[in-house]
C-alpha cells in the first residue's frame, strides 16, 4: 500500500511498514486508513487478497492535478483523491470499484455503471460503519431527509418571448446546473442532410455568426445529440435549445458547459415559426426546500 502526492511514478510518501502517520497530513492519514480498513473488509468478508486476489500493491494518490476536483475515482491502477475528498466511506467506495473491475467486471455505463456505483456506496457504508472515526460528523453533513440539494438537477420553467411563450421543457443532463439563466434564441440553420432538416444542427451552423452568446434552437433526430452540440459548441452558443421529434421531453446526455435543455414538439414548432426576435429564460421550477450541501460526484 503506497501513497502518492502526485503521480504514481514519483516517490511514495508512505508505504506500508513505515511509522504511521509520520509527516502524512490529515487527508493522507485518511487515505492510509481507509485503505488498510478496505483491504480489511474484503479480505474477512470475502477472503480476497486485495483486488485482484493476488495480493496487489494498493496504491493511492492524493490531489492527483487529472481529475476535477472535488472528486475521487479509480482510474485502473490506483484511487485517486482530492483534498477534502478522502472519509472512510469515500476511499473504501473507490477501492470497491477496484473490486468490481476485477470479479463481475461490470461496465461503467447505463444499468452496469448504476449497479458498479450502487456497489461502491454500499461497500464504502459498510466500512463507514465498522469503525468509529467518521460516523458522527457525516450524520452532521447529511441533507435533510426528504430535502434534495441545490446541486440535483430537477425540474424547470421554460419561458420564449411571445409569440411562443411557457414551454413543456426538462433539462439536460449536461451543462451548468439551472437557477436561472437567460438569452437570445436563434434557430440554427445548417444543411440539409438526407432526411434531415435545415434546423437539425448536424452540420456546422450557416449562420454560426448569430449564435455567439446565445442559444440556439435545433431539432431531434437525424445524428446524435453530441455532433449538435459539438456543432453549437463551435459556434460558440452560450446553449442549446432541442425540439423533440415526438410526444413528450426528455433528458438530453452529453458532455458540454453548454446550458441545455429540450422542448417539446409543438414548442420547437412554435419557435421555428416566429417572425420576431425570441429571447428564453430558464429557471429552477422546484417549490420544496432544498438543501445548501452538494453531492460529490465521485466515480
Amino acid at each position: 500500500m503506497s501513497l502518492h502526492e502526485q503521480s504514481i511514478g514519483d516517490s511514495p510518501v508512505w508505504t506500508e511498514g513505515d511509522a504511521f502517520p509520520g509527516t502524512l497530513d490529515s487527508d493522507q492519514q485518511n487515505e492510509v486508513a481507509g485503505t488498510g480498513e478496505a483491504y480489511w473488509f474484503f479480505k474477512n468478508s470475502f477472503g480476497r487478497d486485495s483486488y485482484d486476489a493476488k495480493g496487489a500493491k494498493m496504491i493511492t494518490v492524493n490531489n492527483d492535478p487529472s481529475i476535477d476536483c472535488p472528486n475521487a475515482n479509480w482510474n485502473g491502477k490506483s484511487t485517486n483523491y482530492c483534498s477534502g475528498v478522502s472519509s472512510d466511506d469515500t476511499v473504501a467506495h473507490e477501492w470497491g470499484h477496484a473490486y468490481t473491475e476485477y470479479t463481475s467486471g461490470l461496465l461503467y455505463q447505463w444499468q452496469p455503471g448504476a449497479m458498479n456505483e450502487a456497489y461502491s456506496d454500499i461497500w464504502g457504508e459498510t466500512v463507514d460503519m465498522l469503525n468509529t472515526r467518521f460516523n458522527s460528523p457525516d450524520e452532521e453533513t447529511h441533507r435533510t431527509d426528504g430535502q434534495c440539494s441545490k446541486g440535483t438537477r430537477g425540474d424547470i420553467a421554460v419561458v420564449v418571448s411571445d409569440p411562443v411563450g411557457t414551454c413543456t421543457g426538462v433539462a439536460a443532463s449536461f451543462g451548468p446546473i439551472i437557477s436561472h439563466v437567460e438569452g437570445d434564441l436563434v434557430v440554427g440553420k445548417d444543411a440539409v442532410e438526407t432526411d434531415g432538416t435545415d434546423t437539425d444542427g448536424c452540420s456546422p451552423f450557416s449562420n454560426a455568426a448569430a449564435l455567439a452568446g446565445k442559444f440556439v434552437y435545433v431539432d431531434r433526430g437525424l445524428c446524435a445529440f453530441t455532433t449538435k452540440i459539438d456543432n453549437a459548441e463551435a459556434a460558440g452558443a452560450k446553449g442549446i435549445i432541442f425540439g423533440n421529434n415526438r410526444d413528450g421531453v426528455s433528458s438530453v446526455a452529453g458532455d458540454s458547459e453548454l446550458y441545455g435543455a429540450m422542448v417539446s414538439q409543438a414548442d420547437g414548432t412554435k419557435i421555428k415559426a416566429a417572425t420576431t426576435p425570441l429571447t428564453i429564460s430558464l429557471d429552477d421550477a422546484a417549490t420544496d426546500p432544498r438543501d445548501d450541501e452538494l453531492p460529490l460526484a465521485l466515480g
